[in-house]
């Protein structure tokens, strides 16, 4: 009986052995597989770091660029209005001496030239200015007209 007594004492002392060194092992391996994690954690950080910094340089050019687009886009809807209204202005001009020639006046009216640079004044000085372009050209036509009852 001492002899079983001896055995099952260095079974379980085996057993036990046994057991440390699979646990041991497994706590190796999870302490090596967190190590790889936190390592590739690391690194994946890191390259979130750099991936958002390079997504803020990005971000920041499309800002940029998005700018650049509106300023350019106000920039021909300038030149557009500015077109647009020369484009009216001179039909008037025209309205206005075909109306004379009909009534023989003998009378023509011209685009007096204006040397303002239009496109760097602001649209609504741009609008002022053909508001009263076309307030002096109907008052000299209007004289023009006037002229031709007597």
């Amino acid at each position: 009986m001492a002899k079983n007594n001896l055995l099952l004492f260095m079974f379980i002392v085996f057993m036990q052995f046994n057991i440390q060194a699979q646990t041991e092992d497994t706590s190796a391996d999870v302490v090596a597989y967190n190590d790889e994690n936190e390592l590739s954690g690391a690194t994946k950080s890191a390259t979130d770091k750099v991936l958002t910094e390079q997504e803020l340089a990005e971000k920041d050019q499309l800002e940029r660029e998005a700018k650049l687009y509106a300023a350019r886009q106000a920039v021909l809807k300038k030149l557009s209005f500015i077109e647009t209204n020369q484009n009216a202005f001179t039909a008037q001009v025209n309205n206005f001496n075909a109306s004379l020639e009909a009534c023989r006046c003998g009378k023509e009216i011209s685009d007096p030239n204006d040397e303002r640079e239009l496109a760097k004044m602001t649209v609504l000085e741009i609008r002022t200015y053909f508001i009263e372009k076309n307030i002096n050209i109907t008052k000299i036509y209007m004289t023009s007209l006037n002229s031709c009852k007597k």
